[in-house]
């Protein structure tokens, strides 16, 4: 998750479409792993 969000620089659409993924599911590992995006960017 962390090197998803570092390689595309805390864009969580990004993310969701590298993985695979819908938005609202990286959002969910974002908080359970209480993570920043804004932090990556």
């Amino acid at each position: 998750m962390v090197a998803a969000l570092r390689e595309h620089q805390g864009n969580v659409s990004a993310v969701a479409r590298a993985l695979d993924k819908d938005r609202k599911q990286i959002q969910r590992w974002i908080k359970r792993f209480n993570l920043d995006p804004g932090t990556y960017r």
